[in-house]
C-alpha cells in the first residue's frame, strides 16, 4: 500500500513539473508574441525581423498562425507580397483542438480578433478586397456563430462594404450592452466597444458624446491609433492632448 501511495506521489510530482515546464514555455512564447505585435503597432523598423525570428522558432501550429497574422498585417501595410501568407493562414489551429472548437483556446486567443479587425481595416484602406473576402471566408468557416467577435466582424464588413445599414444595428447593440446571448471575453468587451464606436464613426453614423470621448481615448492607444488611421478617422477624433488630460 505504501508503495502505491509513493508511486502516485511520484507521478503527481512529475505531472506538476511537466505542467510548470509547459506553462514556462507558453509564457515565453506569449512574451515574444506580445513583443512582436507591440513592435509592429509602433512602426518599429525591426518589427519584420522580430516577426520572422518568432515564426522561425515556432513548432506549434497555433503560434505559427498567430505569427502569420502579424506577418500579413506587416505585408499589407508595407505593400509587400502577401498572397502566400494569406493563403497559408489557418485560423482553426488558433481556435480548435482535435478538430473541434475549443472554449479554452477561443478564450485564450480572443485577442486575435483584434488583429483580424486591423487586417480588414488596412485591407480596405489599401483597396485589397481579395484580402477582405478571403479573411471573411476563413472567419465564417470557423462556424463560431455564438461568438460576439464573429458578429462584430460581420458588422465591420458591412461597414467597409457599405452594405445594408453598414452594420450599424449590431454595432449600436454592442455599445448599448445588448449582447447577452453571445459568448465573449469579458476582459476585452471594452475594447470591442471601442472598435464598434470607431467603425460607426467610419460609417458616418452619429456617435454619442460619451463615445466621442472614448474614441479620443482609443486614438491614444497603439491599437486604436492603427485602426483609426486605417479608417481615416483619427483626424476627426484625435488623441487627447496633455493639456486636456491635465485639466481632467
Amino acid at each position: 500500500m505504501e508503495y502505491v501511495i509513493y508511486a502516485l506521489m511520484v507521478i503527481l510530482l512529475l505531472y506538476i513539473i511537466y505542467r510548470n515546464y509547459q506553462m514556462i514555455k507558453t509564457f515565453k512564447k506569449n512574451k515574444k508574441y506580445i513583443d512582436c505585435y507591440q513592435s509592429l503597432l509602433r512602426y518599429e523598423e525591426d518589427a519584420p525581423g522580430k516577426i520572422d525570428a518568432f515564426l522561425a522558432e515556432q513548432k506549434d501550429a497555433e503560434y505559427i498562425n498567430k505569427g502569420k497574422i502579424l506577418k500579413l498585417y506587416q505585408q499589407i501595410r508595407n505593400d509587400e507580397s502577401y498572397t502566400d501568407t494569406l493563403n497559408e493562414l489557418d485560423l482553426n489551429s488558433i481556435f480548435f483542438q482535435k478538430g473541434k472548437a475549443s472554449k479554452q483556446k477561443i478564450s485564450l486567443n480572443a485577442d486575435v480578433f483584434v488583429w483580424l479587425y486591423l487586417i480588414l481595416a488596412i485591407a480596405r484602406k489599401k483597396s485589397k478586397f481579395d484580402i477582405i473576402d478571403t479573411m471573411k471566408d476563413k472567419i465564417e468557416a470557423l462556424g463560431l456563430e455564438n461568438r460576439l467577435e464573429v458578429k462584430e466582424t460581420r458588422a465591420i464588413l458591412d461597414a467597409l462594404y457599405e452594405r445594408g445599414d453598414g452594420g450599424a444595428a449590431f454595432l449600436n447593440d454592442i455599445l448599448e450592452g445588448n449582447y447577452i446571448e453571445y459568448d465573449y471575453d469579458k476582459n476585452l468587451i471594452a475594447l470591442f466597444k471601442r472598435f464598434a464606436a470607431a467603425t460607426l464613426a467610419y460609417a458616418s453614423e452619429p456617435i454619442e458624446e460619451y463615445y466621442q470621448g472614448e474614441l479620443r481615448d482609443f486614438a491614444g492607444t497603439l491599437i486604436g491609433e492603427n485602426y483609426m488611421n486605417n479608417l481615416d478617422i483619427i483626424e476627426k477624433y484625435p488623441p487627447h492632448t496633455k493639456e486636456e488630460e491635465n485639466k481632467e
